[in-house]
């Protein structure tokens, strides 16, 4: 009897053992099925803003360089900011010297096109 009962009660214990094992597996089967459906719905996201947002970014890669270009050809001319400078120096003169001082220097692209240089 007494070896019966060792039995029945060893064999209570381990499936009490394996329900434990049982409701770990799950806790942890379902921990990865939530972070497998959050890690699809954010790459789906991230997909949508790609697909939307890649030709926006093209269009501003493809401006910035234009422009980088316009300011480049703008600001090459180093003779520009000579006279700038000169004309400054000269402005700041005649203020102290009450002189009447010429217009400012324009640039060579304001020269061709016939427009007038603002102070």
């Amino acid at each position: 009897m007494r070896l019966y009962s060792e039995n029945v009660r060893n064999a209570a214990m381990h499936m009490s053992e394996d329900n434990q094992q049982l409701v770990w597996f799950k806790n942890q089967a379902a921990k990865y099925q939530k972070k497998t459906k959050a890690l699809e719905e954010t790459l789906s996201l991230v997909n949508m803003a790609f697909l939307y947002f890649g030709p926006v970014r093209s269009i501003a890669t493809t401006t910035m360089k234009n422009l980088k270009e316009e300011s480049s050809e703008m600001f090459s001319e180093p003779s520009r900011d000579y006279e700038q400078k000169d004309f400054l120096k000269k402005k700041a003169k005649g203020k102290e010297s009450n002189d009447i001082v010429s217009d400012p220097p324009t640039s060579p692209a304001v020269k061709r096109s016939g427009a007038k240089a603002l102070a």
